[in-house]
């Protein structure tokens, strides 16, 4: 396959690296075929090297951090962040959840230990991808998402009937509102650690009716571009709503605001690119429209 080769030749070279998201365990485990399972993730393996992407979650907390930072204008602690590195523990969010072996009476040096404890490790994140293991097949759970994306349809739906005839204006500012509250509980986290009261905070929503908060969830990449996939949802009726959607939004809009390269569906990509978006990733459907490094 010309594509596969393509990419397999940018990976070598280095110019590249192809992170792995938990979408992309999701959606691979969803193959009833376990021989489709483990074919397709042992190409996804391959071409990621066991790389993965942060948790959506982990790249908000970074983001609040960095937007605390710069509003403020004083230096903090920001919480430690990396955008890519290897382990499914990273992809969800929790880099520090992986096997360990425990050998309190030293029976193996400790180099062979650490050997032993990341074949495990790959072993695992292995088996999770492809639903094989060297021994044998591996437990293939499939839980069922359906429901938060027909609950995200059902309330996309309902937030544009509401919003039909409002003005413009109003409509971007409840957008900002509900993103507000959708990181309410990372963002009070985060002005506790840091040391910042709420009253600190709250006077950002006296400067410029509001404006103050706008300025700083739009300074946050991610929910710049959860505002932006807001917008071009609720203003165009003939955008429809898909279950699926729900999943596009909370990872492929993360990697669009911190990626180099993003390539996915056509719907998504079109909804993405319209209007002026300040995102850091080309957005693109088709791999041989790579750009040139």
């Amino acid at each position: 396959m010309p594509i596969v080769d393509f990419v397999r030749q940018i990976k070598s070279s280095g110019l590249a690296v192809f992170p792995l998201s938990l979408a992309h365990h999701m959606e691979t485990s969803k193959r009833l075929d376990g021989g489709q399972q483990e074919r397709l993730g042992q190409l996804m393996w391959e071409i990621s090297g066991g790389l993965t992407f942060a948790s959506p979650e982990a790249i908000l907390r970074f983001e609040i951090d960095t937007a605390l930072q710069r509003t403020f204008q004083t230096m903090l602690n920001v919480r430690p962040f990396e955008l890519v590195r290897k382990g499914l523990g990273h992809a969800i969010g929790k880099p520090e959840l992986r096997l360990t072996i425990e050998d309190p009476d030293e029976v193996l040096p400790e180099d062979d230990r650490i050997e032993l404890e990341r074949f495990a490790n790959r072993v695992f994140d292995y088996g999770v991808l492809t639903g094989t293991t060297p021994w044998g097949p591996a437990p293939r759970p499939r839980p069922d998402l359906s429901g938060p994306g027909r609950q995200f349809v059902a309330n996309m739906t309902e937030l544009r009937t509401k919003l039909a005839d409002a003005s413009a204006d109003r409509r971007r500012r409840t957008i900002y509102a509900h993103l507000m509250v959708e990181m309410y509980g990372e963002l009070m986290a985060a002005l506790a650690l840091h040391g910042f009261s709420l009253d600190q905070f709250a006077a950002l929503g006296l400067k410029d009716g509001h404006e103050g908060y706008i300025w700083f969830l739009e300074s946050m990449p991610s929910v710049r571009v959860n505002a932006h996939l807001y917008a071009q949802w609720l203003q165009n009726p003939r955008l429809r709503f898909h279950e699926n959607d729900l999943n596009d939004w909370h990872y492929v809009g993360a990697a669009v605001a911190h990626a180099d390269v993003v390539v996915t569906e056509r719907h998504f990509a079109h909804t993405v690119n319209a209007g002026q978006l300040s995102k850091k990733a080309i957005v693109i459907t088709d791999l041989a429209n790579l750009p040139a490094a």
